[in-house]
């Protein structure tokens, strides 16, 4: 029996880096899970250009599409580009 299972992630849920492995010590932005092949976790991290192959213990969920968005991401559409990402933005008080 395996006491430690794996994570497992879907494709658009939000999640974190978990402080495991090299995200030690990043801080605790978010992302959005863009693909998952085996071992694998595929980030798009929110303000970032690029996604990053992440291992399953080095993220939690913070939540999925589905749910409602934290208050400070935000849908952006790029028309030239033809994607849509979600960023997070300074949310006023």
């Amino acid at each position: 029996m395996n006491n430690n299972p794996k994570p497992i992630f879907q494709v658009n849920e939000i999640v974190q880096p978990s402080g495991q492995g090299r995200t030690t010590l990043w801080r605790r932005m978010r992302g959005v899970v863009t693909e998952v092949l085996g071992d694998s976790v595929f980030v798009s991290w929110h303000g970032l250009e690029f996604e990053e192959e992440m291992r399953p213990d080095e993220l939690v969920s913070v939540g999925t599409f589905g749910d409602p968005l934290p208050d400070d991401i935000r849908l952006v559409r790029d028309e030239e580009a033809d994607l849509d990402s979600y960023a997070s933005v300074d949310v006023e008080e």
